[in-house]
Order: structure tokens, then sequence, then C-alpha cells
């Protein structure tokens, strides 16, 4: 097959990375779905795992990752809960990433056990890119899973230190395509505590 036929299904994804100077380390796709994202990923040599619910759909894309010749770890959960035990890696990814999987989550217990996993899972220095369906002003509140960006920092920011909110087509090829919120976060820098027992004081670095 021809490198030409591996392409992303997140047309977003290659400016994230080329903005964002991600070149290389651990990917993660959460609902990665027929692993188009991963496996193109995989062939930039990126280390990828990708998780999914669906079980057909995870069939499919091991037999595509076969064919695109690599193999990504493809696990099947749903995340934040139903992940299999020591399947991911706390600490452990650079890049963490979903297509309209962080927008489903509206119960509010169980969105901030979501954004506190991903706060858990990125290295020190990892990127989380979420794309979240935009609502309009013309929407009602509560009308589906569409958020403001007044919604997206009072959920994220208690987790993740928020880096960019911007309105992009979903599509970027089509501007008529529906409208999201290209949402860019890292962990925030934890503090570290050092004692010097020579005096009482604590300094903060």
């Amino acid at each position: 097959m021809q490198d030409e036929e591996f392409t992303p299904a997140d047309g977003h994804l290659p400016a994230v990375l080329r903005q964002f100077e991600i070149t290389r380390g651990r990917a993660l796709e959460i609902g990665c779905g027929s692993a188009a994202n991963v496996i193109w990923l995989a062939r930039l040599g990126f280390e990828c795992t990708g998780i999914d619910l669906a079980s057909a759909a995870l069939r499919l894309a091991r037999d595509q990752a076969s064919a695109a010749g690599c193999s990504p770890l493809l696990i099947r959960g749903a995340f934040p809960d139903g992940i299999p035990e020591g399947a991911l890696a706390n600490g452990g990814y650079d890049f963490v990433f979903d297509r309209g999987v962080l927008e489903l989550v509206t119960a509010p217990a169980q969105r901030r056990k979501f954004l506190r996993l991903i706060a858990q899972l990125l290295s020190s220095g990892g990127i989380y890119y979420s794309l979240i369906a935009k609502r309009e002003r013309r929407q009602l509140p509560g009308g589906g899973t569409r958020w403001t960006s007044t919604e997206i920092r009072k959920a994220i920011s208690p987790f993740l230190r928020i880096l960019l909110v911007k309105p992009v087509p979903l599509d970027p090829s089509n501007r008529a395509s529906p409208s999201h919120w290209m949402c860019i976060m890292k962990p925030y820098v934890k503090r570290r505590i050092t004692v010097d027992r020579r005096f009482p004081f604590i300094f903060l670095r």
C-alpha cells in the first residue's frame, strides 16, 4: 500500500504536532475507532496505544495496522473506568488525544475522573489535545453535548493547564463543516519541596 493511503482521520492532527513541536514519544488515543490516527502516528515513529470499546472497530484497526506495517497497542475498554488494570502507564505519555470523547462525558463526577486520569497519564511535558463540539450563541444550554469556551475552561482548568481553546471546523478542508473547539492542554508543573536540614526553611522549586 502507498503512503498516501495512510492519513489521519483528524485533519487537524498534523498541524497540532507542528505547532506544539510534538515529534516523538508515546502517544495515546482515547476512542481510536479503526485507528487511522494511531496508524498514522505509528508510521511517524511514535509508540502508539489506542483505546476503544467497539470490538469490531478494533478488529478492523488490527487489520489496517498490519497492512501498514506497524503494531500499535490496541486496548478494548471504556475510558476512564473500563481500562484493564496495568494497561496504561501513569506519566508515560507525551501526547494524549481524543476526537469528540471528552465532550460526551456529561456527568460532572465522571468528567472529573476522566480529566484527573488524563493528568496522571501525561508526562511532565506532555500535551493533551481534544476536539470538542462548539455550542453557538443561538443554541440553548443543555442542547446535546456541545460546549462553550467558558464551560471548557471551568471544567478543565482544575486539572490541566489550558494552552489553547480555538474554534475550528471539524474538517479543516471544509470550512462549512460543524464548528468545534480545538483544545490543547498540559499538566500543571508540580513544585518540588526541598528541606535544608541545616535551617528550618522549606524551598519550593
